[in-house]
């Protein structure tokens, strides 16, 4: 037979699982006397609970024995020297690039508010100093040789 003390020897944990486990809802948010409670009007659904009593720590017995057992002591192998992984390097840019960012000589165009520096047949970026595309390459050489095309772009950009 279910009653309040033998459910109050339970914890609210333990109870809200075993209602859980009988299809009864709305109980999450209810309190330990309220689950109580509950589980009382429903007494047939819950008549396999018994008192939780205390756990008794059983004493391990102890055997006579005159030397206590000894554990082998692992040793540890010491390595010599360890292994080298080899390092990774960095992919470092071409020297040719290094060059070019370091110094840009040439003749310095600005279209609009982009800057571009021509050296040759070779169009680079003002402040990044890194080549640009073949689009804008053939534009900014199409603005250097057209005189035409080059008034188009200063009027446009005025």
């Amino acid at each position: 037979m279910v009653t309040a003390d033998i459910l109050n020897t339970h914890s609210l944990k333990t109870l809200r699982s075993e209602i859980s486990k009988t299809n009864i809802k709305g109980y999450s948010k209810m309190k330990k006397a309220e689950v109580v409670e509950l589980m009382l009007k429903n007494k047939d659904r819950f008549m396999h609970i018994q008192k939780k009593g205390k756990k008794e720590k059983s004493e391990p017995e102890k055997e006579q024995k005159s030397e206590p057992e000894k554990k082998p002591k692992l040793k540890l192998k010491q390595k010599s020297e360890p292994e080298k992984k080899p390092k990774l390097k960095l992919k470092q840019k071409s020297e040719p690039e290094k060059k070019q960012k370091l110094k840009l000589n040439g003749e310095l165009v600005m279209i609009g508010k982009r800057g571009f520096v021509v050296k040759g047949d070779k169009v680079f970026h003002k402040k990044s100093g890194k080549a640009v595309s073949a689009e804008v390459k053939a534009n900014v050489m199409k603005y250097l040789s057209d005189p035409v095309f080059k008034k188009k772009i200063d009027a446009k950009n005025k």
